[in-house]
C-alpha cells in the first residue's frame, strides 16, 4: 500500500514498477473471504493510481509468462506501475506444524485432490511424446536417488555463469544509480 502511494511521486517515483502479488489465497483465521478485506480482490489497492491489474493463474506456467511479459511491456511502453496478482495457493500449511484445513476445511479438501502442476506438465510431455514413460521414470527415480544420497539437485545458480539470467546484471554492478538513464 505504501509503495503504491508513493510511486507517483516526485521523491519516489521510478518510472514505473512491475509489483507481483503471490497471492496464495491464505487465510488462517479468516474463513469468509468477505470478512478479510473491503475489497474483491486483494489487488484493489492498485486502483488508487490507477494501474493495470492482471489475475492469472499460478497453475498455468504459459499464462504466467505470457501476462509477465505483457506486464514488462507496459511497464517499459508507459513508465507506469503494473500489478500481476499471481492466483495460486499452497498445497501445506505457512509452515510445517500448520493445518490450512482447520481453518479452511473446503478449500484444502479441493487442494489435496487437485493434481499438482508437476504431473499436469508430466501428461502434457507424455501426450505431446516429447517424453517416454519409462523415460520420465527413470528420470523420477534418478532425482529421488539424489535426494535419498543428500545430492544437490538445483541447479547452482551464482556459481555456474552459463545461465544467461545470473550474468545479466554485471553490467550494473558498481555503477552509479544514473549511469543508464
Amino acid at each position: 500500500m505504501e509503495t503504491l502511494n508513493m510511486s507517483q511521486t516526485r521523491a519516489f517515483y521510478t518510472g514505473g514498477t512491475v509489483h507481483v502479488v503471490i497471492n496464495n489465497q491464505i487465510g488462517f483465521t479468516t474463513s469468509n473471504p468477505m470478512d478479510a478485506r473491503s475489497t474483491l480482490y486483494c489487488t484493489d489497492v492498485a486502483s488508487m493510481i490507477q494501474a493495470p491489474v492482471f489475475h492469472v493463474n499460478g497453475d498455468d506456467p504459459e499464462a504466467v509468462i505470457f501476462v509477465t511479459k505483457l506486464a514488462l511491456d507496459y511497464r517499459m511502453t508507459f513508465n507506469k506501475d503494473v500489478v500481476i496478482d499471481l492466483i495460486c495457493y499452497r498445497r501445506l500449511g505457512t509452515m510445517k506444524p500448520d493445518e490450512p484445513a482447520t481453518t479452511q476445511p473446503i478449500m484444502y479438501k479441493k487442494i489435496r485432490k487437485h493434481k499438482t502442476r508437476g504431473i499436469f506438465m508430466l501428461k502434457n510431455l507424455l501426450t505431446k511424446e516429447f517424453l517416454g514413460a519409462e523415460q520420465s521414470a527413470k528420470m523420477e527415480q534418478d532425482y529421488q536417488k539424489l535426494l535419498d544420497a543428500g545430492q544437490v539437485v538445483s541447479r547452482p545458480v551464482l556459481e555456474n555463469s552459463s545461465y544467461s539470467y545470473t550474468n545479466q546484471w554485471n553490467h550494473y554492478l558498481n555503477k552509479s544509480w544514473d549511469t543508464f538513464l
